[in-house]
């Protein structure tokens, strides 16, 4: 019974079309543009972390934490 309990549920964890892959890639494509080649690895994968996961417009998202003084001495831009 236990390994049935988890075939299930390994069976129900996996998604059931690749629909949130793609929206990646594609929020990834509109980031990573021929104008924005040059960024980073690590910065394109920042600025798709806090697209995926924040649900703020650009300008929301830093007037929110524009004067959070912790964030901002862990900032490598700082």
């Amino acid at each position: 019974t236990s390994n049935l309990i988890k075939i299930v549920e390994y069976a129900f964890c996996l998604p059931g079309t690749s629909a949130p892959v793609e929206r990646v890639f594609s929020l990834m494509n509109n980031a990573w543009t021929d104008d924005r080649g040059l960024m980073k690895e690590s910065t394109v994968n920042g600025l798709m972390t806090c697209k995926i996961n924040i649900g703020l417009a650009c300008e929301d998202f830093y007037n929110k934490i524009k004067n959070k003084k912790r964030l901002s001495e862990k900032s490598p831009s700082q």
